[in-house]
């Protein structure tokens, strides 16, 4: 309910005008209001933003495989261990991108090798 407030204090501070001679009215209703939106503008930008957490924040994130099993296995990904599978067959090292998450699979494309070192303490 308080994440109206910075909506709601505007309108709200429009009886200060009924209450209030207009020159005293005016003087707490514009900083008010400047509160109010400096509040509010970041507030609604946030909202369009995308996801960067849960299944919807992986996509586009890059991995290493760790263990591989034909065209499925395991790879990390910012510290967390997710499933996989690919197109291909997979190979422990190999750098993935995420395409999708499908429940608690990650499907993954390998990453263009070019100019890409494997990360250490990964072995082939």
């Amino acid at each position: 309910m308080l994440c109206h407030l910075p909506f709601i204090l505007p309108l709200a501070g429009l009886v200060l005008f009924a209450v209030l001679p207009l020159p005293e009215a005016l003087a707490l209703y514009l900083p008010l209001t400047a509160l109010s939106l400096a509040v509010a503008i970041p507030s609604i930008r946030a909202m369009y933003q995308p996801s960067i957490t849960g299944a919807e924040g992986m996509r586009g994130k890059e991995g290493v495989v760790v263990a591989a099993e034909g065209e499925s296995g395991m790879f990390l990904c910012e510290g967390e261990l997710w499933r996989c599978s690919a197109p291909g067959p997979l190979a422990p090292g190999e750098r993935v991108r995420v395409v999708e998450i499908e429940g608690l699979t990650a499907r993954v494309r390998p990453v263009a090798r070019a100019g890409l070192a494997r990360p250490e303490g990964v072995a082939r």
